[in-house]
C-alpha cells in the first residue's frame, strides 16, 4: 500500500471517481419531473348541474383529494364511535 501524499492522493482520486460514477449512474435512471406534474396541472372539466359543496364538480386531482378527504373523515367518525362505544362496554364490564 501506498503511504504519504501520494497514496493520499490516490485514495482521494478514487473516491471521487465513485462518487463521479454514483452520479452519472443515477441521473440517467431519475424520472423528469414533468411526467409526474403533468396531471396536476390539467384544467378539472366541468360538469353540468355541478354540486357547489363538491369544489364546483372539478373531476381533477383537487376534486379527487377533496372526495378523499371527506371519506377519511367520515371514517375517523365511525372509529370515534366505536372507540366510545368500546369505552362504554369496559365501563360495564368493571374495567
Amino acid at each position: 500500500m501506498l503511504r504519504g501524499w501520494r497514496g493520499t492522493g490516490l485514495r482521494v482520486a478514487l473516491l471521487a471517481a465513485v462518487f463521479g460514477a454514483g452520479y452519472v449512474c443515477g441521473s440517467f435512471g431519475a424520472p423528469g419531473a414533468e411526467a409526474q406534474v403533468s396531471d396536476a396541472m390539467r384544467k378539472p372539466e366541468q360538469k353540468k348541474g355541478a354540486d357547489p359543496q363538491n369544489g364546483g364538480g372539478g373531476s381533477g386531482l383537487v376534486g379527487q383529494l377533496g372526495s378523499t378527504i371527506n371519506d377519511m373523515q367520515q371514517r375517523v367518525d365511525g372509529i370515534q364511535k366505536d372507540l366510545e362505544t368500546l369505552r362504554t362496554v369496559k365501563g360495564a364490564l368493571g374495567g
